[in-house]
C-alpha cells in the first residue's frame, strides 16, 4: 500500500528534521521496490511538502525548502493511511500558531508525529491532550509546564501514544 507523509513547513524550520523523515521514507520506498519489483508500484510513502501557502521556506539554515501543498488543502484529506508531520523549529515555542495548521492537526484523520519542538503545534492544536509526548530534551520541562495536560516523557527517544507520534529531536 503507498501511504502518504504530508511535512508541514514553516519558516525557521530545522532542515535536519525535515530532511530525516524524508530520507527515511524515501529509503523505505526504494526497499519495498527491491524486496518486491512486481508490486513495488503501490508500495512505499509518497512525500508531499506543505506551508500555509505553497513556495520557498527558508529553513533556519538559511537553505529553502519549496512547498507544493497549501494547508487548506490540508484540511480536505480524509485519508487515514496518511501521516502529518509536523517538524521543528527552535524558535516556534514563543511564536503564534498558524491556526489553519491547528485545525488541520486537530481533524487529521491519520497518524500525526512531530520531530523535536513540532510537539508544540501538537499540543496547541489539543491532540496532546492526556497523551503521553516528547521533545528535545532541553524543551521537554516547558513542553509540560505549558501544557499540564500532556504527559511529558522527558528521557525518551521517541514516544507512540495511539495515532500520536512525537520524537526528540536532534
Amino acid at each position: 500500500m503507498l501511504r502518504e507523509v504530508d511535512v508541514w513547513l514553516r519558516p525557521g524550520v530545522q532542515l535536519l528534521d525535515v530532511a530525516g523523515p524524508l530520507d527515511v521514507f524515501s529509503s523505505a520506498t526504494r526497499y519495498c521496490k527491491a524486496v518486491d519489483p512486481a508490486s513495488s508500484a503501490a508500495r512505499g510513502y509518497r512525500t508531499r511538502l506543505c506551508a500555509t501557502k505553497p513556495g520557498l521556506v527558508p529553513t533556519a539554515a538559511g537553505v529553502q525548502l519549496c512547498a507544493d501543498t497549501p494547508t487548506a488543502a490540508l484540511l480536505r484529506r480524509r485519508s487515514s493511511h496518511a501521516t502529518l508531520l509536523i517538524p521543528g523549529d527552535l524558535d516556534e515555542l514563543d511564536q503564534p500558531s498558524d491556526p489553519e495548521l491547528l485545525r488541520c492537526i486537530a481533524r487529521w484523520p491519520g497518524r500525526v508525529a512531530s520531530v523535536c519542538t513540532g510537539a508544540w503545534q501538537l499540543a496547541r492544536s489539543g491532540r496532546l491532550d492526556g497523551k503521553r509526548a516528547t521533545t528535545h530534551w532541553l524543551a521537554a520541562p516547558r513542553l509540560a509546564a505549558d501544557f499540564p495536560t500532556v504527559e511529558v516523557e522527558q528521557d525518551a527517544l521517541w514516544v507512540r501514544d495511539g495515532d500520536i507520534w512525537t520524537s526528540a529531536g536532534v
